[in-house]
C-alpha cells in the first residue's frame, strides 16, 4: 500500500478533516497548494473540496463510503446540495453531531457507538446501504476515532479487547491490526485516512507506526 506522511490544514490529524472512499475523497476547502498537490497526486479518487456545517473538520462530520456520505444533523442544507449536484448521495442523520467520531464503515459494514440512536442506526444503514453493528472499541465509544477501516484491512486503537477485535474480523472477513499514529495518539481515526489503495498518515508518524498501519490496512 501507498502510504504518505503530511498534513491538512498544517494539522498531522488528517482524519479529522478528511473523508475517503475508493470513489471519492473529501477534503476542506482552502488547504495550501503543497497539500493539495501530495493529495491529488497520492489518492487516484474523484477529489472534491468543501465544508461542512461551515467548517473544515469534515471527518468529524461525516462518514462515507462507495455508495454514499452520511453527515452531521448541522449540515447546511446549501452544502449538502453542492454536493448533490456532483452526484453523490448523501444524507442528514438526526440527533447526531460528530458522526464521525461515532461511526466507521466501508462498503459492506458499518461500525456504530453506543451513543448513536436506533432511528439515526436505519438512517446510516440505508444511505450507506451497509448493516449498522453496534460495538465499541477499546472500550471507548469513539468508534469511528478508534479504527480505521477500508475494504482491504484495518487497524485499532491498540486497547482494544480481543472479543472487540475478534468482532471486527468476523463481521467484515477482513483481517487487521492494531496501530498508533502521529508518535503514539491510540485514536487512529484522528491521524490517519485510507482506502483501499494507498494512505495518509500525520507527519509526527514513526516509522514503526508506519509498518503497523501497512500491515492492518493491507489485510495482514
Amino acid at each position: 500500500m501507498n502510504i504518505e506522511l503530511g498534513t491538512i490544514k498544517s494539522s498531522p490529524y488528517v482524519g479529522v478533516f478528511s473523508v475517503l472512499t475508493d470513489k471519492i475523497a473529501l477534503f476542506p476547502s482552502g488547504l495550501e497548494s503543497k497539500e493539495k498537490k501530495q493529495l491529488e497526486k497520492l489518492f487516484e479518487t474523484e477529489i472534491i473540496y468543501t465544508g461542512l456545517a461551515n467548517c473544515s473538520l469534515l471527518g468529524v462530520l461525516a462518514v462515507g463510503n462507495s455508495n454514499g456520505f452520511a453527515v452531521s444533523e448541522i449540515t447546511e442544507e446549501d452544502e449538502i446540495e453542492s454536493l448533490e449536484r456532483r452526484g453523490i448521495r448523501i444524507k442528514k442523520v438526526p440527533g447526531i453531531t460528530a458522526i464521525g467520531n461515532l461511526v466507521a464503515c466501508n462498503d459492506s459494514k458499518a461500525f456504530c457507538s453506543k451513543a448513536v440512536p436506533t432511528k439515526a442506526k436505519k438512517v446510516i444503514s440505508e444511505v450507506l446501504k451497509v448493516d449498522c453493528v453496534e460495538t465499541e472499541i477499546a472500550k471507548s465509544d469513539l468508534v469511528g476515532s478508534a479504527i480505521v477501516l477500508t475494504n482491504k484491512g484495518f487497524i485499532t486503537n491498540p486497547l482494544v479487547s480481543e472479543k472487540e477485535f475478534s468482532k471486527i474480523e468476523k463481521e467484515t472477513g477482513l483481517g487487521g491490526t492494531t496501530a498508533t499514529a502521529n508518535f503514539g495518539d491510540k485514536f487512529v481515526g484522528n491521524g490517519i485516512v485510507a482506502n483501499s489503495d494507498a494512505a495518509f498518515a500525520g507527519k509526527n508518524t514513526s516509522g514503526h507506526e508506519l509498518i503497523r498501519i501497512d500491515e492492518g490496512l493491507s489485510g495482514r
